[in-house]
């Protein structure tokens, strides 16, 4: 597989990964520091368009990566700039996803067969969480958070955060919410659900007082 063909499956694949609601677990067998520098960035570049997206829609993510991978800095430094949940090592040569532990994603064009390309999908929950589970088997050497709380994170982003913070401080219901913001009931409870666990809050108003105290919700902070 040439590095155009690669780049085609990746984007295939990626518009796969993208109708994630809820998780992903993505394993980038054939990016590795034999792989040219140019065709890695280019690569990594069109895996971190599409987790950013699934991120900003409040989408855990977790990517798996060959150990040789992790260990060349130019492509680790990649991979943490996309700021997953985690960072899993593991010894698959394959390109995989599992979407939501619903549907395995496999792009054909591994380290053993450059000439092999295409891909296929399967919607089975049994094999998606099969896959999930031996992707997950590894220890992982960096967790890299998505740094909901990070006034130095993506600022589109961290706006989006703020505003669900300062409406949870009000007292906001979640439809209100989600309707101020434009987001899906769906969505806005997973970005709730997570901003509670960082902050260790018990209850929706006591993150929004939380955030206060720290001052996440000064003004210079608040979404405009």
């Amino acid at each position: 597989m040439d590095t155009t063909d690669a780049e085609a499956s990746i984007r295939w694949m990626a518009r796969l990964v993208l109708t994630a609601e809820e998780s992903v677990m993505w394993c980038l067998g054939d990016i590795l520091p034999s792989t040219p520098d140019e065709s890695v960035t280019k690569r990594l570049r069109i895996v971190r368009r599409a987790v950013t997206e699934l991120a900003d829609q409040g989408v855990e993510i977790k990517l798996v990566c060959r150990q040789e991978a992790l260990n060349e800095n130019r492509i680790l430094q990649q991979l943490k700039a996309m700021q997953p949940q985690a960072l899993i090592v593991g010894a698959s040569p394959y390109n995989i996803a599992i979407v939501d532990s619903e549907m395995a994603v496999f792009r054909h064009g591994t380290t053993d067969d450059p000439q092999s390309s295409g891909g296929i999908v399967i919607h089975d929950s049994t094999v998606a969480g099969a896959f999930h589970h031996l992707m997950a088997i590894g220890e992982q050497p960096e967790e890299s958070h998505p740094a909901y709380l990070d006034t130095t994170a993506d600022a589109a982003r961290h706006r989006n955060l703020v505003r669900v913070l300062d409406l949870m401080s009000k007292g906001f219901t979640d439809d209100a919410a989600a309707k101020v913001t434009g987001m899906s009931v769906r969505t806005y409870r997973r970005h709730v659900a997570t901003l509670m666990n960082e902050l260790g809050a018990r209850s929706r108003f006591q993150a929004g007082v939380l955030a206060a105290r720290t001052g996440l919700l000064t003004p210079a902070l608040r979404p405009h």
